[in-house]
């Protein structure tokens, strides 16, 4: 299985009221092309996100960390400049145990 993830290394959220040992669900609103969109997730540390998948009955065999693409940063460079070298998003290829 591959999913994607909001980093758990990642920057603090102005909806995210607790530290990087809290679980909590979080906001993430942004607009692009005109378009806003919320997202709702769930922060908590990289150790519960691995004994999760563990728990389901999965190992981790890669971790992926993208950055914004060339093409991307050309295409809207004042939304994504920010994000240059900041973790925050994960892809996790898991494999059933």
């Amino acid at each position: 299985m591959v999913l994607s993830a909001d980093h758990p290394f990642g920057p603090a959220l102005p909806t995210q009221h607790g530290g990087y040992f809290d679980t909590e669900l979080v906001s993430d609103t942004w607009t692009k092309n005109g378009v806003e969109v919320t997202q709702h997730f769930w922060r908590r540390p990289l150790s519960a996100v691995i004994t999760d998948f563990s728990r389901a009955g999965f190992v981790v065999d890669r971790v992926a960390e993208p950055q914004p693409s060339t093409e991307a940063l050309e295409r809207w460079p004042d939304e994504l400049a920010g994000l240059v070298g900041v973790p925050t998003f994960i892809v996790y290829r898991l494999l059933k145990a």
